[in-house]
């Protein structure tokens, strides 16, 4: 793929051919960042902790300890650094796919030995690629070829826009990118719901 990675933060704009890899670097508009702040800064909690002395959860049994909740705020305010988490993640090689008619984001990682094995990372449901940022660099000097995607709806993967996206589409849409890449044997290791994704590969 000649020429610049895109910096889009829409699926729908990181428009590739159907089975063709472009490289992808992540670049959240600052506007949007401001916004989830001002958002933050204007969220109504609970004015109480609920009491639930017969519990042995506590308050946690009717959600969220509004005492965790408001620490929880306060540091996405004032001490998360997105931009940080952002540069740790492209330090990993991302791209995007057109694949099955849904725009696919996915970190690929080679290893430089000649018989490296593929190996398919797979996130839950809530999860993400986020998962496997330490883990990659280590299988990689391993001797792996790395290939840990956004499943279809998280992060940069565009989301199906019809009802049955469960398992069996996933796993579905994961193989068909593997195989995509060239892939045709590989290992596959998920947690969560990545864990049942990878069986039903």
């Amino acid at each position: 793929h000649a020429g610049p990675p895109s910096t889009s933060t829409r699926p729908r704009d990181m428009e590739n051919p159907e089975g063709s890899a472009a490289p992808f670097k992540i670049s959240v508009p600052e506007e949007v960042l401001t916004d989830l702040k001002d958002r933050l800064r204007n969220a109504r909690v609970t004015p109480d902790d609920i009491e639930a002395p017969n519990d042995p959860n506590g308050a946690w049994a009717y959600g969220t300890r509004r005492s965790a909740l408001v620490e929880y705020v306060d540091y996405w305010i004032n001490d998360y650094d997105w931009r940080a988490a952002e540069d740790r993640l492209n330090a990993l090689p991302h791209f995007t796919m057109g694949l099955r008619g849904l725009q696919t984001h996915f970190i690929h990682a080679r290893s430089t030995r000649e018989d490296a094995i593929p190996l398919l990372l797979v996130h839950g449901w809530p999860g993400s690629i986020v998962e496997f940022l330490e883990v990659i660099p280590k299988l990689v000097s391993k001797g792996f070829h790395v290939v840990a995607p956004s499943i279809p709806g998280y992060a940069w993967s565009e989301a199906p826009r019809a009802p049955g996206a469960g398992v069996p589409f996933m796993a579905a849409h994961l193989h068909a990118l593997m195989l995509a890449l060239g892939y045709n044997h590989y290992g596959a290791q998920g947690g969560d719901w990545g864990g049942i994704i990878t069986r039903t590969i």
